[in-house]
């Protein structure tokens, strides 16, 4: 069977000195049939010249303040001619002849919507970097237990997810991120693809990582959950998450420069995670300021749906807050839904009320395309379902070491005891039947559970998801 063609989309900027490995990387790949797409934005090196032999089909010339990331992506997804867009940033050099056939083979499955490599460090990459790129893209790697994770440097799309939408040209910063949020909103699959290999690594300077930082928690306040519950008495992002956090990055800095031996990297380490805090504290602040929050001047907090104007809440007895009672979920699903995914809402509030101690508690988040607003709808002859889990984390005061140690078991044993409650009730819909096939009688609606992937049903249909899954997330807010 002959491969499909797939369109390789490239970014440049004064990357001369990686193209010159990048290139003839391409042109060994086992898969032959690519085309290349490259806008440059404005290189004064020899990236030009370099690019131009490499005779792209398409090769779009921008200047540097014409530059928008979102609005390139969406650019070379626009030119490509395959159904399956590959991204390969110009300084991301292919490690091997196998690079490209692994992502493309996972966009295959229809219900995948973008895929992202392996990528390791390059030998001159300093300690600070290198221990991210370990805690990314390691064997061991932490990134598999974060709510999400992506990278666009070295990996792909498939065109007809990406038409629905697009990369929202608001971003300067985290466009990826977002995008690849919605994409799950909507009930497809973001896979990590480790046999496809790039060497890829930044030098940033501490006034560059301060920069990126602020426009990564800039980008983070646009698309962060809307608050379940909420104390209040100490901002979020506040100068103790800068501290607390800053001295829980040293820890592990220090680890990863004992094991590789660089102890002498440690101080440049401290300095860099010191920028990268209170860049993503500013940024965050400014965003979330920009998005007409006004919690951080006004003790009483407000939620806030990224789709909708802010709303009032009302004050419960003891400090905590509630949801606004217009507050939606989805998009278009029905209030049935609605006034389920609430009750789900409740549940959680009043768990882990009982797993906390109030004093410790400063936020419970909703997470995801639910907290957003535009969660995905599963549509049946039997009703509306909830087409994705729904993603809950709790926030806590102090250190994150002990708060791991005293309460990540409680908040576990919630989990599953919530997750166990709708399991019972899934049995048949989650085993590949479809809910119309039950003779008109409607399935339950989910109750909370740890979750899981689509189920796919015979045809190549997919199943109602596994229902709202618990997670926790320990901050030092």
């Amino acid at each position: 069977m002959d491969d499909p063609l797939v369109s390789i989309i490239m970014r440049s900027f004064n990357e001369g000195w990686a193209l010159r490995e990048t290139l003839p990387a391409l042109q060994t790949q086992h898969y032959r049939n690519w085309e290349l797409i490259v806008i440059d934005s404005g290189s004064t090196d020899d990236s030009v010249e370099l690019l131009r032999r490499a005779e792209p089909r398409h090769f779009i010339q921008i200047q540097p303040h014409e530059y928008n990331p979102s609005r390139v992506l969406n650019c070379g997804m626009d030119l490509a001619r395959s159904p399956f867009g590959i991204f390969l940033n110009a300084d991301a050099t292919p490690q091997g002849p196998d690079w490209l056939r692994p992502l493309v083979q996972a966009l295959f499955e229809p219900r995948t919507a973008a895929v992202f490599g392996r990528q390791v460090p390059r030998p001159d990459c300093q300690a600070v970097y290198a221990c991210d790129y370990e805690r990314c893209f390691g064997p061991n790697r932490e990134s598999a237990h974060w709510e999400h994770f992506f990278s666009m440097a070295s990996s792909g799309l498939r065109k007809d997810v990406w038409a629905r939408r697009g990369f929202d040209e608001k971003f300067q910063y985290s466009e990826d991120d977002e995008y690849t949020r919605w994409c799950k909103a909507q009930g497809y699959r973001i896979v990590y693809v480790p046999e496809s290999v790039v060497a890829h690594s930044h030098h940033y300077t501490p006034e560059q990582a301060y920069q990126r930082t602020f426009g990564e928690g800039r980008a983070l306040a646009a698309v962060t959950a809307i608050a379940v519950v909420w104390q209040g008495r100490r901002e979020m992002f506040g100068i103790s998450w800068v501290l607390l956090g800053w001295l829980n990055d040293l820890r592990r800095d220090l680890a990863f420069c004992a094991r590789a031996r660089r102890w002498r990297e440690w101080p440049h380490a401290a300095r860099i995670r010191w920028q990268q805090r209170r860049g993503k504290r500013a940024g965050f602040r400014d965003g979330w300021t920009a998005r007409g929050e006004s919690r951080f001047q006004n003790p009483k907090p407000k939620v806030q749906n990224s789709m909708c104007k802010p709303r009032s809440i009302e004050a419960l007895d003891d400090g905590l807050w509630s949801l606004d009672s217009d507050q939606r979920f989805t998009e278009d699903g029905s209030e049935e839904l609605e006034g389920h995914l609430r009750q789900i809402c409740d549940q959680i509030r009043d768990g882990v009320r009982a797993a906390v101690p109030a004093q410790k508690l400063e936020a419970l988040l909703l997470g995801g395309g639910y907290g957003r607003g535009e969660g995905g709808v599963w549509r049946t002859e039997s009703g509306d379902w909830p087409y994705n889990d729904l993603e809950f984390y709790v926030f806590l005061r102090g250190s994150l070491w002990l708060n791991e140690r005293r309460h990540q078991a409680s908040l576990q044993a919630l989990a599953k005891r919530l997750s166990a409650a709708g399991a019972g009730r899934l049995t048949r819909s989650c085993a590949g039947v479809s809910p119309a096939s039950f003779g008109g009688v409607p399935p339950p609606i989910p109750q909370p559970s740890t979750g899981g992937t689509p189920v796919g049903l015979a045809g190549g249909t997919p199943a109602p998801p596994t229902p709202a899954a618990v997670e926790s997330l320990f901050a030092n807010a």
